[in-house]
């Protein structure tokens, strides 16, 4: 039995619908203008962990399959009593990657991935759904046929400002009941309930911060929209400063530009003839904030007996590089350990040209052959390369700042997913990285890995599930914009 007929089991069962048929998504990639790659490799490749924790419920475990099994790569399991003992570590390891996928070609396709922008900020999440739309504080939601539509879609407009309307207009129509559910601020890099962390988003005075001081709304009138009964949800995107059970933030998911570079790569590799030879890969714009935890890992790296490839070194201003330039720091060094690998070819130079698609694919590829990612934030605390490492099947390494019980993109959104969460960036050490590996792959959540949460699809079903009885239409658009 190959690696692939054990797994074959695991998307049976998987109750979880193929892709929806629609069209199709901003934003630390900004940082891509002039990325660094680096690559951290050790010797250490394999773990000891638990076996029995990829299946999902109701499909057999491991010690359920035939103890001759033959794996991809030729090798016969071990038979033994003992589940832990029943598989090499590195026949358990090709069965996590395996795994990973065969989930991948079920749910991903062109259609379902997570790429919201084509023709605009999130277009392809909001022509989903039959929504009446707040411009500003001047919109009049009884001038709105409100019977035909469950939605209501604020692209610009604030919470504050959606608070005030709606406040408006239960004042008016207090008898008047209108079950919806609100999409608010899709912005790619601050959301409804975000507002600047310092030192880790950007400085933009927005969100709960400043309801007061800039758009005269207390939280506690933004709480009373909230948990009001007409209100059955509330979907926006990035980070959140407070969490609430209503309120659930999108991904970010791929940027426009690599969601067919991400199908094409998902179509044509394969687990098997995937090396991932390299612990860590460092991918980043240096800026001023990451600069620091990026120096940090590179030390506790060097203090270890890992060896540091295409690391980063010294050099001129990044904006002046040239693609000639760029080749020539990617030479060795004497002592082969400091060199630059800028994977993206000067993203900034080839966007647009004939080079652009086979930079994004090199930048992909890039990643698959690593076992984790570090994936600081950019202007905002979601970005590209979280999701794009999940569909590759690489570890994203993400700070929390403790803020996880507070955040409901972290502690919802990002929920059982194969994400490293680290309070700061110095905790990423060699032996660090080693226990995460060994949770992440041998101790998934019961349920397993909710790689659904990939598809666009399971958004969209999430947002009409808070509707009763009926979903309404798709596709709609109704605009009230009434000035006095």
């Amino acid at each position: 039995m190959t690696a692939h007929k054990l797994e074959k089991g695991l998307k049976k069962g998987n109750n979880w619908t193929k892709a929806h048929n629609g069209k199709m998504v901003s934003t630390c990639r900004r940082g891509f203008a002039v990325p660094i790659l680096i690559f951290i490799t050790s010797s250490v490749y394999y773990w000891q962990g638990k076996l029995g924790v990829y299946f999902q419920q109701g499909q057999p475990s491991y010690t359920q399959v035939k103890a001759n099994a033959t794996f991809s790569n030729g090798s016969k399991a071990h038979s033994s009593g003992d589940s832990n003992s029943t598989f090499s570590k590195e026949e358990r390891v090709a069965a996590f990657y395996q795994h990973h996928y065969e989930q991948m070609k079920a749910l991903v396709n062109f259609s379902s991935v997570l790429r919201w922008h084509d023709g605009g900020s999130f277009n392809t999440w909001i022509q989903e759904f039959k929504v009446v739309t707040i411009e500003d504080e001047t919109t009049n939601l009884e001038e709105a046929n409100l019977h035909n539509h469950s939605f209501v879609f604020a692209k610009e407009a604030s919470l504050c400002t959606v608070a005030k309307v709606f406040d408006k207009f239960h004042q008016n129509n207090s008898q008047v009941s209108w079950p919806h559910v609100a999409l608010i601020r899709f912005h790619n890099d601050f959301g409804a309930l975000s507002s600047p962390l310092r030192g880790h988003t950007a400085s933009l005075k927005l969100g709960p911060h400043f309801w007061e001081e800039r758009e005269g709304c207390s939280r506690e009138f933004v709480l009373k929209y909230i948990n009001h009964p007409d209100t059955l949800a509330i979907f926006t995107s990035q980070f959140q400063i407070f969490r609430h059970e209503k309120v659930f933030s999108l991904p970010l998911g791929l940027p426009r530009y690599g969601g067919n570079r991400m199908w094409s790569i998902i179509e044509a590799y394969h687990p098997s003839k995937t090396n991932r030879s390299e612990v860590l890969m460092l991918n980043a714009k240096p800026w001023r904030q990451r600069t620091g935890p990026m120096k940090q890992i590179l030390q506790n790296f060097n203090a270890s007996s890992a060896i540091i490839q295409n690391s980063i070194t010294e050099k001129t201003s990044y904006e002046a590089l040239t693609m000639e330039k760029a080749a020539e720091m990617t030479k060795p060094n004497d002592n082969n350990t400091e060199t630059i690998q800028n994977t993206y070819q000067i993203f900034q130079s080839v966007k647009g040209s004939k080079n652009w698609h086979p930079a994004m694919h090199l930048y992909y590829n890039q990643m698959m052959r690593s076992r984790f990612v570090w994936s600081p934030s950019g202007l905002g605390l979601d970005c590209y390369r979280h999701w794009e490492a999940m569909y590759l099947g690489t570890f994203p390494v993400i700070a929390h700042l403790g803020r996880m019980e507070v955040d409901g993109w972290m502690s919802d959104t990002m929920r059982d997913l194969p994400v490293v969460w680290v309070e700061q960036y110095d905790q990423v050490t060699p032996e660090f990285l080693e226990q995460a590996f060994d949770r992440i792959v041998f101790e998934p959540p019961a349920g397993g890995y909710r790689y659904e949460k990939l598809t666009k699809q399971y958004w969209i079903n999430k947002a009409y599930s808070f509707l009763k009885p009926h979903s309404p239409g798709v596709g709609q658009t109704t605009t009230t914009n009434s000035h006095g």
